[in-house]
């Protein structure tokens, strides 16, 4: 659904994007951006087309007060930063051996209903090195591109598995990044509040997708009796350097 929820930008607002390839947290991540720093996530960046108002949308009561905006992208580094400055940017990262299950789990079960479970795998690991992903905002970047993309850059990129283990730590980091100071009080009730599994109740219960999952598991790991030998294999073929540079294991 494409909506102007850019009529809850102030005049004098900054925005502030919450990125990720698909699968890897976005949509958490830019509602709990909300929660830290007091402001509404207005939905999904698309430069000139209309905010598309997806689920990640949260807290609009708060466009009078905030002195932010959040928006939720999927873009490269190259299509964000014409609109946004590196120190306005936060980027999630995941392990993408779990962006294959997660994936697999949203489109291949949910959305398309598809059954043979070992090709669909099979397929959501060639579309990630190709640049062919099935979501059309990062078609012609692979997860190789999108991802050394932003880690080259100044903008902030956090491990998924480290806003899983280490809310704290990272929410701290994030909020440095982004010039803004919060009382440890403040950043712990915003974890509260915003934690996977209630985002993921949530979010669940929701339009379209409700009773569906829209949220997985949100675990790390998940890969593990998951992928096949033969698919966590070909998973390291493609992105192996770039996973063993962000700290995941792969041998």
């Amino acid at each position: 659904m494409v909506t102007d929820t850019r009529k809850n930008e102030g005049e004098n607002s900054r925005t502030i994007f919450a990125v990720g390839y698909p699968k890897s947290g976005s949509t958490w991540l830019a509602r709990l951006l909300g929660e830290l720093t007091g402001s509404p996530v207005l939905g999904y960046y698309r430069r000139r087309k209309g905010t598309l108002k997806d689920l990640s949308v949260d807290g609009l009561h708060k466009a009078e007060t905030s002195r932010e905006v959040i928006y939720k992208s999927h873009g490269r580094i190259e299509s964000v930063l014409k609109d946004a400055s590196p120190e306005d940017v936060v980027v999630v990262i995941r392990d993408p051996r779990d962006v294959v299950v997660s994936a697999f789990h949203y489109c291949y079960r949910m959305k398309y209903q598809r059954t043979n479970a070992v090709s669909c795998l099979d397929e959501i690991i060639r579309q990630m090195a190709s640049g062919r992903f099935f979501i059309k905002a990062v078609q012609e970047a692979s997860w190789r591109d999108h991802t050394t993309g932003w880690l080259e850059s100044e903008a902030l990129c956090v491990r998924y598995e480290d806003l899983l283990d280490e809310p704290k730590c990272v929410c701290e980091e994030i909020l440095a990044h982004l010039g803004i100071g919060r009382e440890e009080s403040q950043i712990l009730r915003a974890i509260e509040k915003k934690s996977f599994e209630r985002e993921k109740a949530d979010l669940d219960g929701r339009g379209k997708f409700r009773g569906q999952g829209f949220m997985h598991e949100g675990k790390s790991g998940q890969y593990v009796g998951f992928l096949s030998p033969s698919q966590q294999k070909a998973v390291i073929a493609s992105f192996g350097d770039v996973m063993k540079k962000l700290g995941y294991q792969i041998d």
